[in-house]
């Protein structure tokens, strides 16, 4: 029995590893130049970037100046013919007998060219490529039309500077009476709003100078004889109307006991103004009003 636990004692014995060799000094530098010769320097990146660049930058140039030109001439060339300024129906005749194929790109507006005129076209006239090749066609729509703005109403200034703002100028002024627009303000224009017109066209306008008619206050007539009452219409701007007679004991005779407009009343200058005077009409009289009215005989009881 000890015999079996002294053996056991034996076999339960930990058995400690052999302690490792230090390794070598030149083997530790040749590791570390190994680690340093495995890294690549920013410097050194930089300079590869810089050569693929280049690299590239020749490759497209020979692409573009040696090998496309090359591949075109493998097929049949063809000179592109000029069609800018044809309608694209004469374009597209023109191009396909040439075998070329046409397309037609967006229209676009321009003054240069009227509208459904070929404005502008690639491949451009002139230049060499293969049949078949695709010819892009701009179509002009021609000028682009901007719709005249309303000046009516507005003072010169202000017309002056939306006409600017709109892309058109202002052309001749002129005044004249205007019954229904306030004086200094427009009440014509040479082109009529939302007309389309073109940039930089010139719009003429007529400025209003107020109402035509004028106005004046109507004199007080009564208890005046006829040549005081004419005097008096005269002074005012006014004329001696139709002269009637009525009988009235109360008054002189050829004395005004009525007029046509009340006094002190807006009238307008020039207006011819009926009176009536007291009396009867003497046949031998030349009263008779500014107009060539002979009066009238009125016998009111």
């Amino acid at each position: 029995m000890s015999e079996f636990y002294q053996d056991r004692k034996q076999t339960d014995t930990v058995v400690e590893p052999a302690p490792r060799p230090e390794p070598d000094a030149a083997a530790q530098e040749e590791t570390a130049i190994s680690r340093r010769e495995s890294r690549i320097g920013w410097g050194t990146l930089l300079k590869y970037l810089l050569v693929t660049a280049l690299v590239m930058f020749l490759l497209l140039v020979l692409v573009d100046k040696v090998i496309m030109p090359w591949y075109v001439k493998l097929g049949a060339v063809e000179t592109v013919p000029n069609v800018v300024g044809l309608t694209f129906a004469e374009a597209e005749k023109r191009l396909e007998k040439l075998d070329f194929e046409v397309k037609k790109g967006e229209p676009r507006f321009d003054d240069r060219y009227p509208a459904g005129t070929v404005m502008m076209q690639l491949p451009y006239a002139g230049q060499q490529t293969k049949e078949g090749r695709r010819i892009y066609l701009t179509i002009s729509r021609g000028t682009e039309m901007i719709p005249m703005i309303d000046l009516v109403g507005m003072p010169l200034r202000e017309a002056r500077i939306n006409l600017m703002r709109n892309g058109f100028d202002l052309g001749e002024i002129a005044y004249e009476h205007n019954d229904t627009i306030m004086k200094d303000l427009i009440y014509s224009q040479s082109i009529p709003s939302g007309v389309g017109a073109r940039p930089g066209t010139v719009v003429d306008v007529m400025i209003s100078q107020g109402p035509s008619t004028r106005f004046t206050m109507m004199p007080n007539l009564l208890s005046l004889d006829v040549d005081q009452a004419r005097i008096r219409l005269t002074n005012a701007g006014l004329v001696l109307g139709v002269v009637r007679y009525k009988e009235d004991p109360t008054y002189l005779r050829n004395t005004v006991i009525g007029q046509g407009v009340t006094p002190y009343a807006q009238v307008a200058q020039g207006a011819a103004v009926d009176i009536t005077i007291s009396g009867q009409r003497d046949p031998e009289s030349s009263i008779e009003g500014d107009e060539g009215g002979e009066g009238e005989v009125m016998n009111l009881r």
